[in-house]
């Protein structure tokens, strides 16, 4: 005679299973950024200085921005993938002033 009490357990601890790979999937990009983090401040002594991480902060305020701004346009279901031609244009525009 099969006890029922132990195949609920079972199945409690097959669910309890699954759902800690998917909370570790959900956090696997973190983890590979973290590790990076580490190594690169372990190779390199000026990796975690504060020249270099304002630098980082320069570099990726521009992309941060545009992608804030075509989420927007997606939400409000308005898709617009022009934003990389608008860069590239205003990047060019730009060049053209400052050779001026």
């Amino acid at each position: 005679m099969l006890n029922i009490g132990n195949i609920n357990e079972v199945k409690s601890k097959t669910v309890r299973t699954n759902s800690y790979k998917i909370n570790i999937k959900n956090f696997q990009t973190i983890f590979i950024l973290l590790g990076m983090i580490v190594l690169l401040s372990i190779l390199t002594p000026a990796f975690l200085q504060v020249r270099n991480l304002m630098n980082v902060v320069r570099q990726i305020s521009l992309i941060a921005i545009i992608g804030m701004g075509v989420t927007m346009c997606i939400i409000t279901t308005g898709i617009d993938l022009s934003s990389g031609s608008i860069v590239a244009l205003v990047g060019v525009v730009s060049a053209t002033f400052a050779n001026a």
